[in-house]
């Protein structure tokens, strides 16, 4: 079963390199011997590497030269009529749409307390097999952006009323409209104001317990920090009443564009990957919540709707991404929610996701780097995978695609998703993940989730699981 391909230089077509164009970090992605020719085993010994950039707890990037080499322009090398040019390397593009993934993908939260415990638990548990680490969102983050009402608490009267249940942690809708019309009279219609929110400072302080773990090798080389946001509009259709949202959402956007030059002002682009978290879009596009820039009062038809509602998330994406400087990683994960362990509706196939996530590659001018899809536990038949064929990343390089095909107690299930996957997709690679975050997890069913990511992880990538190495 797998994605993984036995040889990457089977394709038609070389892209031929002067080994002087070719960097030393080229050469790390490529080194194995499972992929070179002879020829290339014996030209690769004239060229040692440094024992830093010798990665061996994370063997995937050794397949990862098709980006690179697509990035990098091939300059011809003078050479006689007929003869071959000297010492260079033939590199075959892998035959993937999509990059190569790491085995395993964390969306984001996790039901530990500390940043530095969800550090020390992922990189224990998935030796090797990570490209991305995130801190876990711990308290108050722990609930997705439950905590992001605080942000408004200078101006409330544009919030939905909510109840807070303190043994869940979670805020609900509780339709109170008396407390919405006493703070009207109290506050009438005064300037928004908003607080901070948050995640910069989150993001820093963690980063900081991230380079403390990477100096105490728990960390390995070459593993980013994995920082997750929602888009404004989620936050914005979340808590705010609809006759604020237009508004709320342009001061919320601009404190969002704040904390992202924030972040990247304090984490180095090569240590950074961010990731917009996108439940609302999903539920705009499966028409469960209603957008305020579509007009609701007639005066549009429903396929004009539609085009009003794409036309306002490619917007609104690419607005976001123009902020992520180009050597961060940047990636998507499409939600369908996990309140309860349950979706705010359940999907017929994978349309909508492929819908969405094709929307985002046409929106956002620069790489994206990742893309994960969930995949419901009931779902082992082809039907909810085939849209998966339309999913093309486009114009700036390859993407990786993580499935959230694990699920707690179920590693039989797990392989049969992978199975079907695997046929449906045709060899197409994918990496591994849940269908959503793991902040609400129980205690007992975070430590299935790990067995059975680790079991999925190395049937799908051939890796001895044990040891944490990739055969």
């Amino acid at each position: 079963m797998g994605c993984f391909p036995s040889s990457p230089r089977n394709a038609q077509g070389v892209n031929r390199l002067h080994p002087d164009q070719i960097t030393l970090t080229v050469f790390k992605m490529i080194f194995d011997d499972n992929c070179l020719t002879r020829a290339e085993k014996d030209l690769v010994k004239d060229f040692p590497l440094p024992p830093e950039y010798i990665v061996r707890d994370q063997p995937y990037m050794r397949y990862q030269s098709d980006r690179v080499l697509n990035e990098r322009p091939v300059v011809e090398q003078p050479h006689g009529a007929g003869e071959e040019p000297p010492n260079e390397i033939e590199l075959h593009p892998l035959p993937h749409k999509f990059a190569i993934p790491a085995p395993i993908h964390l969306i984001g939260s996790s039901s530990l307390l500390t940043a530095a415990a969800t550090f020390h638990q992922a990189s224990s548990a998935f030796p090797g097999a990570l490209k991305r680490i995130p801190d876990g969102e711990p308290r108050p983050r722990d609930c997705f952006i439950a905590f992001q009402i605080a942000t408004f608490s200078r101006c409330p009267w544009v919030l939905q009323p909510f109840a807070l249940y303190k043994e869940t942690g979670v805020h609900e809708k509780n339709g109170f409209e008396e407390e919405v019309q006493a703070l009207r009279a109290e506050h009438g219609e005064k300037e928004i104001r908003l607080n901070g929110s948050g995640y910069d400072i989150a993001a820093i302080a963690s980063y900081a317990e991230f380079c403390r773990a990477r100096g105490q090798g728990v960390i390995g080389a070459g593993v980013k920090f994995q920082v997750s946001l929602p888009n404004p509009h989620d936050v914005v259709a979340f808590c705010i009443r609809p006759e604020h949202q237009a508004t709320v959402e342009k001061a919320y956007e601009k404190e969002m564009i704040a904390v992202l030059k924030r972040i990247q002002k304090y984490i180095p682009a090569y240590d950074l990957a961010i990731q917009f978290d996108c439940p609302f879009a999903v539920a705009m596009l499966e028409e469960v919540f209603p957008a305020w820039w579509v007009p609701n009062d007639g005066s549009i038809s429903d396929d004009n709707k539609t085009e009003v509602l794409l036309a306002g998330f490619e917007e609104r994406f690419h607005t976001m991404a123009s902020y992520v400087h180009e050597d961060v990683d940047l990636g998507y994960h499409i939600c369908y929610g996990d309140y309860g362990h349950k979706h705010f509706i359940e999907p017929r196939n994978t349309t909508i996701s492929v819908k969405l996530a094709n929307l985002i590659h046409d929106s956002v001018y620069r790489r994206i780097d990742w893309m994960h899809i969930p995949v419901p536990i009931d779902r082992k038949d082809e039907a909810y995978y085939e849209p998966l064929n339309a999913l093309t990343p486009r114009k700036y390089g390859q993407t990786e695609l993580y499935l959230g095909l694990v699920h707690a107690y179920d590693i039989g299930g797990t392989l049969q998703r992978m199975a079907v996957a695997d046929r449906v997709l045709g060899g197409r690679c994918y990496g591994v993940a849940t269908e959503c975050g793991w902040g609400r997890m129980q205690q007992d069913e975070v430590y299935s989730t790990l067995d059975v990511m680790k079991e999925a992880a190395g049937v799908l990538f051939n890796t001895n699981t044990d040891e944490g190495e990739v055969a």
